[in-house]
C-alpha cells in the first residue's frame, strides 16, 4: 500500500522548512482529477476480485483521497472473522512513507478511526534497518536519478515524443512518456 496524505505539501513544509515547494501546473492538476475517476473504476474492480492485496498506483489517485477512509471500506468487505488480522497486518512501502513524521500520523489516523477492541499493527518497509552495513533506501529513486543527470550523455540519450512516428507508437504501446532513452550504452561508456 502507498498512503500519501491529502496535505502532504505541509506535512514536508512542517518537517522540512529548509526545502522550497513549488505548486503543480494547472495542466497536470486537471489531469490528475480526471485520472482520479479511472482509477477508483479500475480500484473497485480489482478490491471485490482481491481483498487480501491492495494495491495503489500513486500517479493515477495523487493528492485526492482520504487512504484511511479506502483502507477501513476495503476491510470491512472483509468476513469479520479476517478483519482483525488484515489491520494487524499493514505494510506501507515506498518513498512517501519515509517521509519524516509520516508513520506517527498515520498510525494516529488509523488508530482515532478504528474500534478500541481492534488489534492495529503497521509496518514500514525498510524503516528500521539495524545494520550499519546496509545503507539507508530512503530517497534512493530520486538519489539516482540525480546521479543519472549529472552524466554529461544524459541528455543525448534522450529522444522527444515528437520525435516518434504514429505507426511506431500504435506498434509500441509501452511509449507513454515524452522522452526515452536512444542508447543506454552511451552511459556506460562515459
Amino acid at each position: 500500500m502507498c498512503y500519501v496524505p491529502r496535505d502532504s505539501t505541509k506535512e514536508l513544509t512542517k518537517f522540512n522548512k529548509s526545502i522550497k515547494l513549488q505548486s503543480p501546473p494547472p495542466l497536470l492538476l486537471r489531469r490528475r482529477s480526471s485520472a482520479t475517476g479511472n482509477a477508483f473504476k479500475r480500484f473497485e474492480q480489482q478490491k471485490s476480485q482481491n481483498f487480501s492485496r491492495i494495491f495503489f498506483e500513486i500517479s493515477e489517485i495523487w493528492f485526492s483521497i482520504d487512504f484511511v477512509k479506502i483502507i477501513m471500506e476495503i476491510i470491512s468487505k472483509v468476513p469479520l472473522q479476517f478483519q482483525d488480522l488484515m489491520y494487524a497486518n499493514i505494510l506501507l512501502s515506498g518513498g512517501t512513507a519515509q517521509m519524516k513524521g509520516f508513520k506517527e500520523r498515520f498510525e494516529h489516523e488509523m488508530i482515532k478511526a478504528l474500534p478500541k477492541t481492534t488489534s492495529f499493527n503497521v509496518s514500514f518497509a525498510c524503516a528500521d534497518i539495524q545494520n550499519p552495513d546496509i545503507p539507508n533506501l530512503t530517497l534512493a529513486a530520486f538519489r539516482g536519478a540525480t546521479i543519472l543527470s549529472k552524466n554529461a550523455n544524459f541528455f543525448k540519450l534522450l529522444t522527444k515524443k515528437d520525435e516518434y512516428s504514429p505507426e511506431q507508437f500504435r506498434r509500441n504501446q509501452m511509449i507513454r512518456t515524452s522522452k526515452r532513452i536512444k542508447n543506454a550504452a552511451l552511459l556506460l561508456s562515459s
